[in-house]
């Protein structure tokens, strides 16, 4: 795979950040504007929302840069991932649009698309960091394209066959998943495979002193796209930890070459 491919895969990834964050900033001055900070939405008032649903974008958009630049130093296939996953946690600043579906009185049709391309981020993301994860062990596939398409078409067929209770808007203005245990047990085998195998891989021997760092990030990682499918899309700021971690030792083993 060209550099060329790499970078442009990059750009794309900025590309859905950008819109994440212009698309967010247009939707939520609509609705502020003309429902008010105090209208309630799912038990909660559109001000806390709005908050709630900034963090995301704003958590990809600041970690953007300074991973590239990591990955640019580097060349590090996971650091390249890892950017990337950034961009599908961004997903979670669209429940902001259950708020425009709610004021505006449109079919629970579209609850369930939005669920379903929230998910689709959200498992993609899972992907993108198995990906990431494969790489501690020397893997030596450099086709990052077919990784990063593969990743993607995961993510949206799991998307697309999720049950949904169509009678009940649970968990943050989402439709709650049919398939509660099936669903657990996917994302579980998703994030202990990838924590297994970023833990195994910097155990063996001959693995590279940036390996420890890059495990404790991507737990971070994990940490942030838990926590904000149980809680909310506040919790992606706990990726921040992890951004930090990876661009500081990059930077550190920059230096001392």
């Amino acid at each position: 795979m060209t550099l060329s491919i790499r970078n442009g895969l990059l750009v794309l990834a900025f590309g859905v950040l950008a819109l994440m964050a212009i698309g967010y900033g247009w939707i939520s001055f609509l609705l502020l504007s003309q429902e008010g900070w105090e209208s309630a939405v799912g038990g909660e008032t559109l001000l806390r929302l709005v908050l709630e649903t900034l963090v995301p974008p704003l958590v990809g958009l600041v970690g953007f840069f300074p991973l590239r630049r990591a990955f640019r130093k580097s060349t590090a296939p996971e650091i390249f991932f890892f950017t990337l996953f950034l961009a599908t946690l961004s997903g979670e600043a669209l429940l902001l649009l259950q708020a425009w579906i709610t004021f505006h009185g449109l079919s629970w049709f579209m609850t369930a698309l939005l669920t379903r391309v929230v998910w689709a981020f959200r498992f993609t993301g899972l992907f993108l960091l198995l990906c990431a994860s494969l790489f501690a062990f020397e893997f030596t596939y450099r086709k990052y394209a077919n990784l990063v398409a593969g990743s993607v078409a995961a993510g949206i067929f799991l998307a697309v066959i999720l049950p949904l209770h169509s009678t009940s808007a649970r968990n943050h203005l989402l439709f709650s998943v049919g398939d509660a245990a099936g669903t657990l047990l996917v994302s579980l085998l998703l994030i202990v495979t990838v924590a297994v195998s970023f833990v195994l891989g910097s155990r063996r021997p001959g693995a590279p002193v940036q390996a420890r760092p890059r495990i404790a990030a991507a737990l971070f990682f994990l940490a942030s796209w838990g926590v904000s499918v149980i809680t909310g899309p506040w919790a992606t700021a706990l990726a921040i930890p992890g951004i930090m971690l990876v661009t500081w030792k990059t930077e550190e083993i920059t230096l001392l070459r």
